[in-house]
């Protein structure tokens, strides 16, 4: 015959797995929790879907880097305006959204490149051309946030931002 199954003292069972799961989070107490925001992605985001949504306005949080950038988007007729708004840590900038005479979004889209977990550098001569010419990409130059077309004629290669089309 068979000797009779027995439960090991190693396992544990689903009940005392929950209680333990339960008190070790409890107790947790003095350990600190780093959470890393892209801000930058979350703007582009916020972007693409008031464009979807066919909003005229969107607002998001304030900081210098994200008001350079849409100084390029400016430029480049991706908004129509961008205004910061408020005082000390409730700034927040207001962007006003660009559409065509048919009603559609003037960004297709926005792909983010150099990120939080993978930087990319790349230097002005091998800067490359977003949708045929007809797009642009953001870099983080030493001469500052600066369009790729901006970047070749100032030959000056950085961190590749993104690229908007």
């Amino acid at each position: 015959m068979r000797p009779q199954a027995r439960i090991y003292e190693r396992f544990w069972t689903l009940q005392d797995l929950l209680q333990r799961a339960c008190e070790s989070r409890s107790s947790a107490g003095n350990k600190k929790i780093f959470m890393v925001k892209d801000t930058l992605s979350d703007m582009f985001t916020i972007i693409k879907n008031a464009g979807a949504v066919g909003k005229e306005r969107a607002q998001i949080p304030y900081s210098k880097l994200k008001m350079d950038v849409l100084k390029v988007f400016l430029k480049s007729g991706f908004i129509k305006d961008a205004a910061k708004k408020g005082k000390k840590s409730k700034r927040i900038i207001e962007i006003t959204l660009s559409y065509d005479k048919n009603g559609k979004h003037a960004v297709t889209g926005i792909k983010r490149i150099s990120k939080l977990s993978r930087r990319v550098y790349v230097p002005y001569k091998k800067l490359r051309y977003v949708a045929q010419g007809y797009g642009i990409a953001i870099l983080s130059t030493p001469k500052g946030i600066l369009r790729d077309k901006e970047a070749r004629k100032e030959r000056a290669g950085g961190e590749v931002l993104c690229e908007v089309w």
